[in-house]
C-alpha cells in the first residue's frame, strides 16, 4: 500500500499492501477556484480540505477536517496520524523542512522497529540515489539470509553516508 499526504508538498509513505491511499490536505490559500467550492462529501456543509483517494478502487472522498477527524475507520485514523506527524516533522538528516517521508523500509525489511523517516528534498534525492545504487548489488542468486544481511549493511551504510553528505553540503 502506498500512502501519500500533501500539505505544501506531497509526502509519500510506503507501507506493505496492495492498494494506494492518498491523503491531500490543503489550506484555503493553496486551493484553486474549483477546489475552493468543493464541499465535504459527508456533511455537505463545510469546505473539503482533505482528499482521500483509495487507489485502484475508483473511490475517493473529499472531507472537511471535522468529518475526517470524526471518521472512526482505520484508514482515517492512519491518515490523521500521518498528517499530524508530517506537520511537525523535520528532515532526519539535516533538520530542514521535509518534502516527503514514510516508514524506514530498510529497517522494516530486516525486522527492525517501525519509525518514519522524513527528509528534505536534497537529502531525499541523495538518500534514494545511494540506496538504489546499493540495492543493485542484491541479486536473486543470493540466499534470503544473505539478502537480509546485505540490506542491513546498506541500512547501516546509508546513515553514515548521509551524515557525510550533510557535512559536505553544509560546509
Amino acid at each position: 500500500m502506498q500512502t501519500a499526504i500533501m500539505s505544501l508538498v506531497e509526502f509519500r509513505i510506503a507501507t506493505a499492501g496492495a492498494s494506494t491511499l492518498s491523503l491531500c490536505q490543503k489550506q484555503s490559500n493553496q486551493m484553486t477556484p474549483s477546489e475552493e467550492s468543493r464541499l465535504c462529501d459527508k456533511c455537505g456543509i463545510r469546505l473539503a480540505t482533505n482528499y482521500i483517494c483509495h487507489g485502484g478502487t475508483g473511490r475517493s472522498n473529499d472531507l472537511c477536517d471535522e468529518c475526517l477527524r470524526a471518521d472512526d475507520s482505520t484508514v482515517a485514523k492512519f491518515a490523521i496520524s500521518l498528517a499530524d506527524e508530517a506537520k511537525e516533522a523535520r528532515c532526519c538528516y539535516c533538520g530542514g523542512f521535509p518534502c516527503g517521508g514514510g516508514p524506514d523500509t530498510l529497517s522494516l525489511i530486516t525486522g527492525g522497529t517501525h519509525r518514519n523517516r522524513w527528509m528534505c528534498m536534497p537529502c531525499s534525492v541523495e538518500y534514494y540515489f545511494f540506496t538504489q545504487h546499493a540495492l543493485e548489488s542484491i541479486t536473486d542468486t543470493l540466499t534470503h539470509e544473505d539478502q537480509i544481511t546485505k540490506i542491513k549493511e546498506i541500512g547501516a551504510g546509508v546513515d553514515s553516508h548521509m551524515s557525510a553528505f550533510v557535512a559536505r553540503r553544509d560546509n
